[in-house]
């Protein structure tokens, strides 16, 4: 567990990852200001799949984006990033519009990763290394080989710890703002069990998922806080939430994706609230805290408190770090945080995309990710393949 053994609960090697949509853009899916673009882009290729349903709750939500031009003339909206389209309409009382809006997103991630370009790392295996067992070999000598590895392959290697030397008192945890299941399934490959942070026999699962139904040693806890594509609301509306393998799983069934949509109006009540407070308690034994491609808004209070909630009575905590390309979320990290913690060596920012964590860039070519105390001991001189 990471954890000295008395009564004062100090973990001494728990990492808590924070991931924003700028997480996932490796896998083709777009962050909010370009994601209506993408769902408009989706409405041809779902006709031709025969997905009717999906497409007809595509172009509701495309119609209130026309009807929306009007409010932008007026109030500083912009409706072309989903998160003030949707906050319109819970404001203007079309929220029943949420009924198409979380199916619209669902089938949007799914045309992205569909037509994404796959992207791959190089990197030399060890032959006494077990990795996931689709890797292609392109090159093989006594002790080594060249892989090709999907990118989230490596992430997954990182974030589980499975990539490196293993560690009695490491504990990973994952707190995620995204639907989609990509990194749910890269762990998968590494043999890790995923737990998505709900009580035992509070959820319903269906036959084909796959993920751990409860916390153990050997799960990684992936609490997807907005919900999941292979989440659906159950028969009964009653706020409780079924868990499917896949998206694809949950239109077999007929169900409804169970999201939040990104809205100012989130309401993290029933299953969902539980994922909340799996999260609240992660925080609080955190040793560092590691946000991925979150642009930390400001005007987000579901972050501020989320945060406020967890470290309030932390005391493991001695690193934050937040990485993104986009250095004006430096600014939005010291608004979310104290910025005394900057000057204490506590808070850092540093603006590289997810693939710099891995990759030999800091500190005489040592992956980033040294920093937060994760190796890549079992994949060495990685490369962009």
């Amino acid at each position: 567990m990471g954890r000295i053994e008395d009564d004062t609960k100090i973990f001494t090697d728990h990492n808590v990852y924070i991931l924003g949509a700028g997480f996932s853009v490796d896998a083709g899916i777009p962050v909010l200001k370009d994601f209506l673009h993408s769902m408009r882009a989706s409405l041809n290729w779902l006709r031709n799949q025969g997905r009717e349903h999906e497409r007809e709750a595509t172009s509701q939500v495309l119609r209130f984006r026309k009807q929306a031009a009007s409010a932008a003339l007026r109030v500083d909206l912009n409706i072309e990033n989903i998160e003030d389209l949707f906050s319109l309409a819970a404001a203007s009382g079309q929220y029943p519009l949420a009924q198409s809006v979380s199916t619209a997103i669902a089938a949007t991630l799914d045309y992205s990763i569909e037509h994404a370009k796959p992207q791959f790392f190089e990197a030399r295996v060890n032959h006494a290394f077990t990795g996931p067992n689709d890797w292609e070999e392109k090159h093989k000598d006594a002790e080594y080989s060249i892989c090709r590895i999907p990118y989230y392959d490596v992430y997954a290697g990182l974030l589980t710890g499975k990539a490196g030397t293993p560690d009695r008192y490491m504990k990973n945890t994952i707190i995620t703002f995204n639907y989609d299941c990509v990194l749910d399934d890269a762990v998968k490959k590494w043999k890790v069990p995923v737990w998505y942070g709900f009580e035992k026999d509070s959820v319903e699962y269906d036959n084909s998922s796959t993920c751990a139904q409860g916390s153990t040693d050997q799960t990684l806890p992936i609490l997807k806080l907005h919900g999941s594509v292979n989440w659906a609301e159950t028969e009964k509306r009653d706020g409780k939430v079924k868990i499917f393998g896949s998206y694809a799983d949950v239109l077999a069934s007929e169900s409804r994706p169970a999201l939040i949509p990104p809205t100012w109006r989130k309401s993290f009540t029933g299953a969902l609230s539980q994922v909340w407070d799996t999260a609240v308690s992660a925080l609080s034994e955190a040793t560092r805290v590691i946000i991925i491609g979150f642009s930390m808004p400001p005007t987000d209070m579901h972050i501020k408190f989320l945060l406020a909630a967890g470290l309030q009575e932390n005391i493991s905590l001695r690193k934050i770090y937040c990485f993104d390309p986009n250095t004006s979320v430096e600014e939005n990290l010291f608004k979310n945080f104290r910025p005394d913690l900057k000057a204490q060596g506590i808070a850092e920012f540093f603006p590289y995309k997810t693939d710099l964590l891995v990759r030999g860039v800091h500190n005489n070519y040592q992956p980033t990710s040294h920093l937060f105390n994760r190796n890549l001991d079992n994949l060495s001189n990685l490369s962009l393949g």
